[in-house]
């Protein structure tokens, strides 16, 4: 099967999808790829996992560019705002550069409220800038604990560079 890729730019939304598994906004698996510059990932409802963005199965996804990915809603499972999970050789990577606010997502029933890392996933945050990456308000509800960012003890790396910032709620 050969790779995939797509590109959501120029201040596209992707807003308002309800699915019934995972991925509310956009699910990217099997070595496909998302790159997403200056969009909006909003007001998505998976029943399931990743609320408004889901990554499987070596996957790629580079966000940046005053990305916003906001109030969405993982019902029943991990990553409100978005999960990235594997179980394969290589792993789901997911880039989070400058710009991008991850915000008033919420994991319903699980952990993970802007973030979920499981499996072999892996997140790197490339910032230069001051309070570039902004993680605000995302929930893990059944847990009711304020949750940016989630790692499973599977999850391979999360790197966070100078000038990154939650708000200090990490579950």
């Amino acid at each position: 099967m050969g790779q995939s890729s797509v590109m959501v730019s120029g201040g596209s939304s992707i807003v308002e999808n309800v699915v019934r598994f995972g991925g509310g906004g956009v699910y990217v698996s099997d070595c496909a790829s998302l790159q997403m510059v200056e969009s909006l990932v909003g007001n998505n409802y998976a029943m399931r996992t990743g609320g408004g963005l889901q990554f499987v199965g070596d996957a790629l996804g580079v966000i940046s560019g005053a990305s916003r990915i906001t109030n969405n809603t993982a019902a029943y499972g991990k990553g409100g705002g978005v999960l990235a999970t594997d179980l394969s050789l290589l792993g789901v990577v997911l880039v989070l550069a400058e710009g991008v606010s991850v915000a008033c997502n919420a994991a319903a029933m699980d952990v993970g409220g802007g973030v979920a890392l499981t499996g072999d996933a892996s997140m790197v945050v490339g910032c230069t800038c001051k309070s570039c990456l902004k993680f605000v308000n995302n929930t893990a509800l059944s847990v009711n604990i304020p949750s940016d960012i989630h790692m499973d003890r599977d999850a391979r790396t999360l790197l966070l560079a100078a000038g990154a910032t939650c708000d200090g709620r990490h579950g």
